[in-house]
């Protein structure tokens, strides 16, 4: 397999590659990071960072399909080298090599507002897709609402996590974590506006929001509203982190207030790792979180978020009976190998066998 149309690397893409690989299927990932190139050392994956030059990228695509002989290539659309991703889509179709889409947020979240050459890249290689692998639940709506293709050839296939071993969730001090790139719909100026009142009653309490690097705006916007509260030493703006594994390691408390909830994937290694979750009352959260078992589902106000991490920061033995229940919850329904499970059987059943 070949998957291209990549920005970056993270882990929605190496998690899913990874059970793939272990499963025996050999993966090529091509990629367009302006900041920083990933090795198959550090990935543990064959990538390939490509120029976003048309010749240029199409050249080593074209390479790789025919010396790597894939049995499908994955399409990815954040690369935003549209005209070359409508290429590779052709290249496929002349080879006979069999296409999947991959969406992940964007590509369908703001689909009325792409400009005309990612919305009839997005068309194109839709039409000529053989499986359309979703994400999110909001994407079927998408899809129906713009006519981008038959519901028929689109599958749910959600995000899933690697379980490692039990962790140890007791005797942690009180820090809750937001970790998550900051975009607007994951709702931090509310999280913002809690920390006051949290501290008002559990004085030590720290707050951790892991993710700025990529939205400036939004980041100078959520430092003027901490400064103007006066919370400067009880909250923390850390970049975004690839290795996510200390904080989890240290935090009691995972917050995530945003606007779409569903499979979020740092949500899951935050309960696989037993740090219980509040997160927003919003679709599909119910799926995950179910309220006062393995974490709190809470109203997007400072009010009730505040009074959430308040409840779970002063009772330490609620906190640590929805700790288990939330790691639990993953180990029987969010388990990575059950991602690989789902996708090889599509594969096997609408992709490959044609």
């Amino acid at each position: 397999m070949i998957a291209t149309g990549l920005s970056r690397l993270w882990a929605g893409v190496l998690t899913p590659v990874k059970g793939l690989q272990a499963a025996g299927l050999d993966v090529t990932l091509l990629y367009r990071e302006q900041v920083k190139a990933f090795t198959p050392q550090q990935t543990g994956i064959r990538s390939i960072r490509v120029s976003s030059a048309l010749l240029l990228q199409t050249w080593v695509f074209l390479r790789e399909v025919l010396v790597r002989k894939p049995r499908h290539v994955e399409f990815y659309f954040h690369s935003g080298c549209w005209r070359a991703l409508r290429l590779q889509a052709q290249i496929c179709n002349w080879l006979k090599i069999p296409i999947v889409c991959v969406c992940t947020g964007s590509e369908l979240l703001d689909f009325e507002t792409h400009g005309k050459a990612k919305a009839d890249c997005i068309r194109a290689v839709f039409a000529s897709a053989r499986a359309v692998i979703l994400k999110e639940l909001y994407m079927r709506d998408v899809i129906r609402r713009f006519g981008l293709i038959d519901e028929k050839r689109t599958h749910l296939i959600s995000n899933r996590v690697h379980v490692g071993a039990e962790p140890e969730s007791a005797g942690r001090a009180p820090v809750v974590l937001f970790l998550n790139l900051y975009k607007r719909f994951r709702r931090l100026d509310l999280i913002v506006a809690a920390v006051p009142l949290v501290r008002a009653v559990v004085p030590n309490v720290r707050f951790l929001l892991v993710g700025s690097g990529r939205y400036p705006e939004y980041e100078v916007e959520l430092a003027e509203q901490a400064a103007s509260l006066g919370i400067g030493d009880g909250i923390e703006f850390l970049p975004f982190t690839q290795q996510a594994g200390s904080y989890f390691a240290e935090a009691s408390i995972f917050l995530l207030p945003a606007d779409i909830v569903f499979c979020n994937n740092a949500l899951l290694e935050a309960m696989e790792r037993a740090v219980p979750p509040i997160v927003a009352d919003v679709d599909g959260a119910e799926r995950i979180v179910e309220d006062g078992v393995n974490g709190l589902r809470v109203p997007q106000t400072a009010e009730a978020i505040a009074e959430a991490v308040i409840r779970l920061s002063t009772d330490e033995a609620l906190r640590l009976q929805m700790a288990h229940a939330a790691r639990r919850t993953i180990v029987e329904k969010f388990d990575e190998r059950q991602r690989t499970a789902e996708l090889l059987g599509l594969y096997e059943a609408e992709v490959w066998s044609r």
